[in-house]
C-alpha cells in the first residue's frame, strides 16, 4: 500500500475506534435494517425516551442528547489532530475520487452506485458538521438533535466495511469539511452563496436589487402562491417536477417550510411569505454547493452533487465569469456519478457491498467503467446542455450490454444445459453425482442407461458439462457485467 494510502487508512481506522467508544448500549437496542429509515428513527426515540434527564453545563437535557454532545466533541477533537493531514493525503489521491456532502442515511445507496465508477468517494463527516446545532441553547427540540445524532451515528457504522476495506484506492473516504473547519473559509462560501441568491433572484424576478436586503423587502409583500406565480419572470428557475408552474411552486413551497423548520428560521414565514421563503430555500441550497466549491478547491476533488441540487448546480456553472468553455462543463467522475442515479438504472445502488469488494479485490474498475463510457472518451468534458442526451445514451449502452451479456449467457449454455432434465440438475446440484471420481469404470456407461436421458453420452460427459456449466457460471458472476445483471435480474422481477 503506498504511502498516501497508509496514512488515509491509519486515520480512518482511528476515527472508526473512536466511535465504539459511544453509543455502546444504544447500539444493541437498534439492531434494525438499514432499509427502514423510518424503524430506525422509532427505535432512537424509543431510546431517547427511556433514558432520564441530564443536568450538564447549567441546562437539562435528555441524556442521549448529553451523549451526543460528548461524541461531536470528541470527533471534533480528533479532527483537531488529523484533518490537516487527511486534506494533504486526499489531495495527492491519484486516482478517480468525487467528493460527497450527503447525510449517512444516504450516503450508503450513493457509495454503491457511485463505486462502480468512480474509484473513490471522500465523504463529508456529517456528524462533524452538527456540532452547532447540537450546542445551540436557544434551539428547541433537543432530544430531537440527539436522536438526529445517534441515526446518522447507526449509519456511519454500517459503512464502516467501505471505508475500511483492505483495498486499495478505498472505496470510501470519511473526511470533515475543510470549510466548516476553517472560519475564515465560511467566509468564503457564504459570500458566494449570498452571490448567487442575488443573481438567481435577479433572472426570477425579472429586475435588478442591489442586495439580499431589497430581495426580502420585495418578496415580504408577495401574499400567496398565486400572487408569487404572477411574479416569476423565468419560470425554469423554479426546479421541481410538475405540470405547471404553479404545481411546480406548491412542490418547493413545501420542501422549503419544512426546510424552514431545519434551518431555525420562523416556520410561519412560510405561509405569511411565500416569496421570501422560496428565496431562503434557494440561498440554503447555494450555501450547500458553495461549501462544496470551498472543499473541493482544499481536497483537490471533483463534486459528486446530490440529485436534489442537480439543477441548481448547472445553473451557477452558468454563472461563472469566466473566459475558458471548460469552466462552464463538469467532470466525467461528476456527471457518471449523476447518470448513475437516474430512476430507470435506479437499481445499481441495490448492489451487495460484498460484490464491490470482491471486484476492487480482483481490480476490475476498469472493466466496469468501460460499460458506462465509449472509446471516444466524450465524457472528459461535459456541458450542461448535452446532459440529458448523453444521460440516455449511458442508460441505453447499459442495458444492451446487459443484453449482450444474456445472449452470450444463452449461447454459452445452450449446448450444455440442453438435455439435462430438472431431476438429474437437482440430483447433481445435490452434489451425490459430482463428487465421484472420473476413475470409477462405471462413469463411463451411456448416461441413458440409468436414466439420465438419451443424447447425453456417458454419465462422466454429464458430469463434466455440470462442471463446464457450474465454472462458467462462477467466472460469468464475478465479472462486473455479471454483478450488474445478477442486481438488474433480481430487481426486475
Amino acid at each position: 500500500m503506498s504511502t498516501v494510502y497508509e496514512k488515509i487508512r491509519s486515520i480512518q481506522d482511528e476515527y472508526f475506534l473512536l466511535l465504539d467508544q459511544h453509543f455502546v448500549s444504544e447500539r444493541s437496542g437498534i439492531q434494525v435494517s438499514l432499509e427502514n429509515i423510518g424503524q430506525i428513527h422509532d427505535k432512537a426515540y424509543e431510546i431517547a425516551k427511556q433514558g432520564p434527564l441530564i443536568s450538564f453545563e447549567g441546562r437539562d437535557m435528555p441524556a442521549l442528547t448529553y451523549k451526543a454532545i460528548l461524541l461531536i466533541r470528541e470527533i471534533h477533537a480528533f479532527w483537531r489532530q488529523y484533518r490537516t493531514l487527511l486534506y494533504e493525503s486526499v489531495a495527492q489521491i491519484p486516482h478517480l475520487a468525487l467528493h460527497a456532502k450527503s447525510s449517512f442515511q444516504t450516503l450508503l445507496d450513493e457509495v454503491r452506485s457511485t463505486a462502480l465508477y468512480v474509484d473513490t468517494v471522500v465523504a463529508d463527516d456529517w456528524l462533524f458538521s452538527m456540532r452547532e446545532m447540537l450546542e445551540d441553547r436557544d434551539r428547541p427540540h433537543q432530544g430531537d438533535l440527539g436522536v438526529n445524532v445517534l441515526v446518522e451515528y447507526v449509519y456511519l457504522q454500517a459503512l464502516r466495511q467501505l471505508a475500511l476495506a483492505d483495498v486499495v484506492p478505498p472505496i470510501l473516504i470519511i473526511c470533515p469539511s475543510p470549510h466548516y473547519a476553517d472560519d475564515e473559509l465560511r467566509k468564503v462560501s457564504k459570500r458566494i452563496s449570498e452571490w448567487l441568491t442575488l443573481q438567481y433572484a435577479t433572472q426570477l424576478f425579472g429586475r435588478s436589487f442591489n442586495n439580499l436586503i431589497e430581495v426580502l423587502e420585495y418578496t415580504s409583500i408577495i401574499r400567496d402562491d398565486h400572487h408569487l406565480a404572477t411574479k416569476i419572470s423565468d419560470p425554469s428557475l423554479i426546479w421541481e417536477q410538475g405540470q405547471s408552474l404553479e404545481s411546480k411552486l406548491k412542490h418547493k413551497l413545501a420542501v422549503a417550510e419544512g426546510g424552514l423548520n431545519i434551518s431555525g428560521f420562523p416556520p410561519e414565514l412560510a405561509s405569511s411569505s411565500p416569496g421570501s421563503s422560496l428565496i431562503i430555500h434557494e440561498m440554503a441550497g447555494f450555501d450547500v454547493l458553495a461549501q462544496q466549491q470551498v472543499d473541493n478547491e482544499i481536497l483537490q476533488l471533483d463534486p459528486r452533487v446530490s440529485p436534489y441540487h442537480w439543477e441548481g448546480y448547472l445553473w451557477t456553472l452558468s454563472q461563472r465569469k469566466t473566459d475558458t468553455e471548460q469552466n462552464s462543463r463538469f467532470r466525467e467522475e461528476t456527471a457518471v456519478a449523476r447518470i448513475l442515479e437516474q430512476p430507470d438504472i435506479s437499481w445499481l445502488g441495490n448492489i451487495p457491498t460484498e460484490k464491490l469488494l470482491d471486484m476492487r479485490a480482483q481490480s476490475q474498475m476498469e472493466e466496469m467503467r468501460c460499460l458506462f463510457r465509449d472509446a471516444n472518451d466524450r465524457l472528459k468534458y461535459t456541458s450542461p446542455e448535452k446532459f440529458s442526451i448523453l444521460a440516455t445514451e449511458v442508460s441505453s449502452n447499459l442495458q444492451e450490454a446487459l443484453l449482450t451479456h444474456e445472449r452470450e449467457l444463452r449461447s454459452r449454455t445452450a449446448k450444455d444445459v440442453w438435455g439435462l432434465g430438472v431431476s438429474i440438475g437437482a440430483f447433481i446440484v445435490n452434489g451425490t453425482l459430482s463428487l465421484a471420481s472420473v476413475a470409477i469404470p462405471w462413469l463411463a456407461i451411456p448416461a441413458a442407461a440409468i436414466g439420465l436421458g438419451a443424447g447425453l453420452g456417458s454419465v462422466r460427459d454429464v458430469i463434466r458439462r455440470v462442471q463446464r456449466l457450474r465454472k462458467y457460471k462462477s467466472e460469468s458472476t464475478a465479472r462486473p457485467i455479471g454483478i450488474l445483471w445478477d442486481a438488474y435480474s433480481q430487481r426486475a422481477r
